[in-house]
């Protein structure tokens, strides 16, 4: 049940990319360029047991994918031709992720024409530092301030950035949903009739500008983003 399986962001340019399905099973990711009806191109996470199983998976295009494991480490895997080139990123010397365990999602940073930042949110408690940012360099805290904005030490399932105004962060934990217009740096609750019930998946449709949130047990919830 927590095997993620995802396609590329949604491309009108070019509808052939809906076609691009990675799904994870253990540390092996399984390729398919014609939406799963065969399966032509797999790779295998580095680091046997100690990176853990994959849990996290976004596409940021085609050639470029983002993984999450649950031991806390985090890879890209770039494409050439059929073959899917991986590198570590939670332990980059310039600045390592000061936290560790289940990573519960990975969100592309937009604003950056690299496609080289990501957000990535970790499940667990007794640390308030949630969420964090990657600038294709070093890692950040993005879970506000100390006494301020910030998110609660609680499980964080799901992230989603805004394509179109890519400061505008959103998170669904176990309590709801949180929503930053500073790219992480403070936190304020989205409820707009939305229960206080953990929220497992995050998606912003790409031409209808709705965002939605699926909970555990409550039902799909979607509002209007502008």
């Amino acid at each position: 049940m927590t095997q993620p399986i995802v396609g590329p962001p949604f491309n009108l340019a070019n509808p052939a990319d809906a076609n691009l399905v990675a799904v994870g099973a253990g540390d092996m990711v399984f390729l398919s360029e014609d939406f799963a009806v065969s399966w032509t191109m797999n790779f295998t996470i580095p680091g046997g047991d100690a990176a853990g199983q994959i849990f996290a998976l976004t596409f940021a295009s085609p050639t470029r994918l983002y993984i999450g494991t649950t031991r806390g480490h985090v890879f890209r895997a770039d494409r050439s031709g059929n073959t899917w080139r991986l590198a570590r990123l939670d332990n980059v010397a310039a600045g390592p992720i000061g936290l560790g365990g289940l990573i519960t999602d990975i969100a592309i940073d937009w604003a950056d024409p690299a496609l080289s930042s990501v957000y990535i949110s970790f499940g667990g408690m007794g640390d308030r530092r949630r969420v964090w940012w990657f600038d294709g360099t070093k890692w950040e805290v993005r879970s506000g301030p100390v006494g301020g904005n910030n998110l609660l030490d609680v499980e964080h399932n799901a992230l989603t950035v805004d394509r179109a105004a890519p400061n505008n962060v959103y998170v669904g934990a176990d309590i709801g949903v949180w929503r930053s217009s500073d790219g992480g740096r403070n936190w304020n609750p989205l409820q707009n009739g939305l229960p206080d019930a953990p929220v497992f998946d995050l998606q912003i449709h790409p031409t209808q500008r709705l965002l939605r949130a699926a909970t555990h047990g409550r039902g799909v919830f979607e509002i209007p983003i502008g």
